[in-house]
């Protein structure tokens, strides 16, 4: 008898639909799929495009605080400053400084939170600005700053990070700008 495994997996892509209502949809291309390693070891043997992830809810929790974190504080900071359209927002050279500025502080914390390298980490938060600036996904600003309230807890993509930030005596001020935004 055959048995059957799931493992989990993390899809790091946005998928718009082109039409509201249709099946037509316009999505970011996205050639892994990060998943549990740890459920299904050798998984990524067969399947190339599977890249093994020993902790994932550590990849999980470095995705709030790094891409997350960034649509955030486009979203709301692309708001404050009257745009519609969230690639936009996230050219914006501002926009783009404080990105940069607010990696610089919350990757090394990361690194030595979850043990990941500073290499992997920096290309991490490449990747989520790279998407987020990607100008072919039309996505609202409005879409993603809905629920300021929910993305101003504890735990969440704007705290969260400036939290573990400020624990490690570095600069949070991009993030409490963004949370500024947001109470707006």
């Amino acid at each position: 008898a055959s048995r059957i495994r799931v493992a989990d997996a993390a899809v790091f892509c946005t998928t718009i639909a082109s039409v509201p209502g249709s099946g037509h949809i316009l999505s970011e291309a996205f050639d892994r799929l990060p998943y549990d390693a740890r459920k299904i070891p050798r998984l990524a043997d067969h399947f190339p495009a599977l890249q093994p992830v020993s902790h994932f809810s550590d990849l999980l929790a470095r995705k709030i605080y790094t891409y997350n974190s960034a649509s955030a504080i486009i979203a709301y900071l692309g708001w404050w400053l009257g745009y519609d359209d969230l690639a936009e927002a996230a050219c914006d050279p501002q926009i783009s400084r404080l990105l940069d500025r607010n990696s610089q502080a919350i990757n090394p914390v990361l690194c030595r939170l979850y043990a990941c390298q500073p290499d992997e980490q920096q290309q991490f938060a490449l990747q989520a600005k790279s998407k987020f600036q990607n100008q072919a996904i039309r996505d609202s600003i409005q879409r993603n700053a809905r629920q300021p309230q929910r993305k101003l807890a504890r735990a969440e993509r704007l705290v969260g990070p400036a939290l573990l930030i400020e624990q490690s005596g570095g600069d949070f001020a991009v993030l409490a700008l963004a949370a500024a935004a947001a109470l707006l």
